[in-house]
């Protein structure tokens, strides 16, 4: 786990115990990002188009933490953790936190923070959809949402990064608990990384 930097506890009254390990203090260089992860009734450039309340099912099903926050859809390459996820009407908005300890999550901050990234996309399982005949594009309406990603590409193109402020955030809107570390990222991960394996194997896509 080169991505994760830990630190050993002894106990000095008990040598002989094995070490335990202890996540560091969460680096001060955090960053907050604001965005949507997807947006509402345009076609993506793989022939999708996502349908208000495609979302909500998952939204009710799953907490934001919940929903992993990766680079470029690479289950194994965490960039931090959602604090908050909301259908409004222009699509599916974001609201997290990119973590300097991560080593990609230090890449993605460099990258935001001079302007040279800012795409967002989703890795999901299509739950129901329809062909529009007349255009040909596939039309969903209910989505298993599984992650959302930092990508230099974006699939959906009007899917980005509006906002980039500082951790932690001083707004009303301020989100997420102590949990919300390099440690609490652990928990999910492989059951994550099994999820992302079977995407491949199906018709599901990602956007």
């Amino acid at each position: 786990m080169d991505t994760i930097r830990l630190a050993i506890a002894r106990d000095p009254a008990r040598p002989d115990r094995r070490p335990a390990f202890k996540a560091v203090p969460d680096e001060p260089d955090d960053a907050v990002i604001d965005g949507y992860a997807s947006v509402f009734d345009h076609a993506d450039d793989g022939g999708d188009l996502i349908r208000p309340g495609a979302f909500a099912r998952s939204l009710a099903d799953r907490a934001a933490r919940d929903i992993k926050l990766l680079w470029q859809h690479d289950p194994t390459q965490p960039v931090g953790t959602i604090l908050a996820l909301g259908e409004d009407a222009h699509g599916l908005h974001v609201r997290a936190r990119v973590m300097q300890a991560l080593r990609p999550g230090a890449e993605a901050l460099a990258l935001l923070r001079v302007g040279a990234l800012d795409g967002l996309s989703i890795g999901f399982r299509a739950r129901h959809s329809g062909r529009d005949p007349a255009t040909g594009l596939r039309i969903l309406t209910d989505v298993d949402l599984i992650e959302v990603s930092l990508v230099t590409f974006p699939m959906q193109r009007l899917a980005r990064v509006h906002g980039l402020g500082p951790w932690p955030p001083t707004d009303a809107a301020e989100t997420g608990t102590p949990e919300d570390s390099v440690a609490g990222l652990l928990p999910g991960l492989a059951r994550l990384e099994r999820a992302m394996t079977a995407l491949t194997t199906t018709t599901a896509t990602t956007a």
